[in-house]
Order: structure tokens, then C-alpha cells, then sequence
């Protein structure tokens, strides 16, 4: 990942969660394209700076595929000012109860809130899987096969800088199935959308089915 790859990767993860996201969909008149830029490009520097994400190119040198990965105790400081608030709250409620900063800011180390005991401490430990993408232009099988192959690097990046694992919370049914069934991560947590309540007492993902949920996984890589 590059610094002058910021346009086009800003652009595919837009497209990929706000367009095509598994949660995204029953939030999305809530929010609009642009707040993923606002989320990403104040910390756009320091991603690159930490050298662990990566994209994938296909032959005519064209970004088709992103993943953005941090040490999880060393990762940039987000702020969210738009109501895309609620989706990583969400997220951030099922690794670690936190105390809400106003109804619609919130400032965080994202993962400084997940310390779960089943997780190694300190730098170099744990690599977290942040965030995937791929091209809106693939179909289905195009789409399987880069994320299959940025799952592969992924692990084999942590296996390069010497984590002691990768977690990650995957919130598509592909990720979900790759992380369970092809590359042995341990489920923490499987938890079923509906069922969160903001701390405004809404419930903005009650007409989700029960089948949506996101899962919280580890894959330990000491011993492999």
C-alpha cells in the first residue's frame, strides 16, 4: 500500500461496504457515500506508515483488491462524525463495553478496546484484520478468488513479521466461511445484528433476518 493509492482504495472500499455491505444494507438512508473518506483519509499516512495492509493489482496493474491490516496495539486513532457511529459501535460492543463519548462523536483506538484474555498483549503480537475490499467490476467467482487470495497473504503476512495471530471481525458470509472453514479460525463470538441496541435505545438493524450476524475470530499461528 501507497500513499498515491489512496484515491482508488477509498473509492473501492465505498463501493464495496456502502453499496454492497452486508450491514451497510439496513442502514444505508442513514448514511452516504462520502463518510468512508472521512473516516479514512485523516489517517491515510499513518496506514501506509505502518506497512502492514496491502493491495493486490491484477495484469494490467490495476488495484482490484485492499486489505487494511494494523498491530493491534498500535493502530491509528479514528474519528467518526457521522452516523456511521453506529455500525462501529456495534462492532466495538461485542469486543469490550465501552463508555459512549456524545450521541454522534466518537474518538478511539479501535482495538486499545479489545483485550480479550484469550489474546496475546503487547506489539508485534496480534495482526488485525481490518478491513477487506475488492473491485465493484468482478463477478462472484472473481470476487471469491481475491478475497481467498488476500486471506492467504494475510496469513502469510503475519507469518513473515511474526504474530502470534490474526483477529478480525468479519461481517460477509464469505469472510465468515473462509475464516471458519478453510483457514481454522476460532469463532469468539457469533452475534446476530438484530439484537443491538444503541445506547440512544434504538435498535437500528431490527429488520435484519436472524441469519445476518458478524463473528468475532482468532487464528493463532504460534504453533503452525
Amino acid at each position: 500500500l501507497t500513499v498515491d493509492d489512496k484515491n482508488d482504495v477509498i473509492e473501492m472500499i465505498t463501493k464495496s461496504f456502502y453499496e454492497k455491505g452486508d450491514i451497510e444494507r439496513y442502514f444505508k438512508n442513514e448514511i452516504n457515500r462520502t463518510v468512508y473518506a472521512e473516516f479514512l483519509e485523516p489517517v491515510w499516512n499513518s496506514i501506509v506508515e505502518k506497512g502492514l495492509s496491502f493491495v493486490v493489482k491484477d495484469l494490467n496493474h490495476q488495484i482490484v483488491g485492499v486489505a487494511l491490516n494494523f498491530d493491534a496495539y498500535d493502530e491509528p486513532e479514528f474519528e467518526v462524525n457521522s452516523r456511521l457511529i453506529v455500525i462501529i459501535e456495534m462492532l466495538i460492543y461485542l469486543e469490550e463495553p465501552i463508555k459512549y463519548v456524545t450521541n454522534t462523536s466518537l474518538t478511539f483506538n479501535y482495538f486499545q478496546l479489545c483485550r480479550d484474555n484469550n489474546l496475546p498483549n503487547g506489539l508485534g503480537q496480534v495482526l488485525h484484520g481490518f478491513m477487506m475490499a475488492t473491485s465493484a467490476d468482478f463477478n462472484a467467482s472473481e470476487n471469491v478468488a481475491c478475497i481467498y487470495f488476500m486471506e492467504k497473504e494475510l496469513l502469510a503476512l503475519a507469518r513473515r513479521k511474526s504474530f502470534a495471530g490474526i483477529f478480525t471481525t468479519n461481517t460477509s458470509p464469505l469472510t465468515q466461511q473462509l475464516g471458519s472453514d478453510v483457514n481454522a479460525y476460532k469463532t469468539m463470538i457469533e452475534y446476530r445484528i438484530n439484537q443491538f441496541v444503541y445506547h440512544d435505545g434504538s435498535k437500528p438493524f431490527q429488520k435484519a433476518p436472524d441469519s445476518v450476524t458478524v463473528m468475532v475470530q482468532w487464528k493463532d499461528i504460534r504453533n503452525e
